[in-house]
């Protein structure tokens, strides 16, 4: 089967983080508050936690994560950073990220600064991201449009392997049920101006209260950011081949607001691989 999503681990590295607060919890933290502080992922001998700092207005302004990655039996510390810019009426405006230290193969991470530009209603209209790496300099970009409703119904993005190459146009499309949670996700390419169908993703929600959107307003096309509850089950349909699996997320335990204190993360792509999530609040 083919393996065409995202790995769930992989999304978790896209929180990487620190903060000034030491939590002596190892399974979660159950404070009713609603402000996500940290989030920890651990699958196998690899882990990821990210930790969340923020400005007096509860706004998120840094993230610091460590990723322990394990090969061949010799696990490996990265650690990553996200700086966040913000404007006077609150708006994220850039985002610059960098890694301590070089990957694999002795080559450093780009650097990367993300510049959005928004609408009149304050909406992000453009992101337009500059990757920095020794002696290359690339540009990628993505614009929004929004649904009636003030929710992202569509994304046109604009990607290149290396600079001067041809960009690749991938559409996104985004369905929402009646509390704004994201039900339907569909990814097109763009093929000599004809849309073809990629993968298709439908999700199922639980009816408690996701923390995400409370820390980010960055990725409002994101499913993990953006809808209003959590994901329990998320099936991925393979256009090209037809093939289908499903992912399932069980949540162990929630605060008594409903946001979630611990999970379980079974891919169902036939590596049964399972993530664990922790989430600490303050």
């Amino acid at each position: 089967m083919k393996k065409s999503s995202i790995p769930f681990f992989a999304i978790a590295c896209i929180l990487v983080i620190s903060c000034n607060k030491e939590f002596s919890h190892n399974n979660g933290s159950t404070n009713d508050d609603q402000l996500l502080m940290r989030v920890v992922y651990r699958e196998g001998n690899d882990s990821v936690s990210t930790i969340f700092k923020y400005d007096s207005f509860k706004r998120i302004i840094e993230e610091h994560s460590t990723v322990i990655s394990t090969k061949n039996g010799i696990p490996k510390l990265l650690r990553f950073h996200k700086i966040y810019k913000r404007n006077p009426t609150g708006n994220i405006i850039q985002m610059a990220s960098k890694a301590d230290q070089p990957s694999d193969d002795g080559k450093m991470y780009d650097t990367t600064f993300t510049n959005i530009t928004y609408n009149t209603n304050h909406k992000i209209l453009l992101k337009k991201t500059t990757s920095i790496a020794p002696g290359v300099l690339k540009t990628d970009s993505a614009v929004f449009i929004y649904n009636s409703t003030g929710k992202v119904s569509r994304t046109d993005s604009y990607n290149s392997s290396q600079p001067g190459a041809i960009l690749v146009h991938t559409i996104n499309t985004m369905d929402y049920d009646a509390n704004e949670n994201i039900i339907l996700y569909k990814q097109f390419s763009d093929i000599n101006g004809t849309n073809r169908l990629d993968i298709t993703y439908n999700f199922e929600y639980d009816s408690k209260a996701n923390p995400f959107p409370h820390v980010h307003d960055l990725n409002p096309e994101n499913w993990l950011f953006t809808s209003a509850s959590n994901t329990t089950r998320q099936k991925v349909t393979i256009a090209s081949t037809g093939d289908t699996y499903t992912n399932l997320t069980t949540y162990d335990k929630y605060n008594t607001n409903g946001t979630p204190v611990s999970a379980t993360h079974l891919r169902g792509d036939g590596s049964n691989t399972i993530t664990k999530m922790y989430f600490y609040y303050q």
